[in-house]
């Protein structure tokens, strides 16, 4: 009998997708609409940061195969190209495109991935063990 595995948990893997969806949202209010706080220029890098680094801590929670550097490297790329995007698309609802906030998109990526590689290498955990 010929049986395919599921490389993803679906329902970690939808909650992923939902905090992705959330954070586009939030990122897309107007300018007019969000507090005085987040406009110090160090108040919404921290929170991009923080964004960013809990998608891609969800991402990697949501994933059953074992994890190589090229995952992590196309998963990096992924997150990047998503900071982009929506940088990019700010410019439309009256925000501003900033190359620092997407740089801190990055930084957060980076930093959950590497918090995840530690973890599993100081508890030398697999992330297929629940497959067994």
């Amino acid at each position: 009998m010929f049986v395919i595995k599921s490389t993803l948990y679906l329902s970690r893997f939808i909650i992923t997708v939902l905090a992705i969806v959330v954070t586009l949202i939030l990122s897309h209010i107007p300018r007019q609409r969000t507090p005085e706080l987040l406009d110090s220029f160090g108040a919404d890098k921290v929170l991009h940061v923080m964004a960013y680094a809990a998608i891609v801590g969800l991402a990697l929670h949501a994933v059953k195969i074992p994890l190589g550097w090229k995952f992590y490297v196309g998963l990096l790329i992924c997150m990047a190209t998503l900071g982009w995007i929506d940088e990019f698309s700010q410019e439309f609802v009256g925000r501003t495109c900033s190359v620092y906030d997407w740089t801190a998109d990055i930084v957060g990526s980076l930093m959950a991935i590497a918090v995840y590689r530690i973890y599993t290498w100081k508890f030398d955990i697999s992330t297929d063990a629940n497959l067994q």
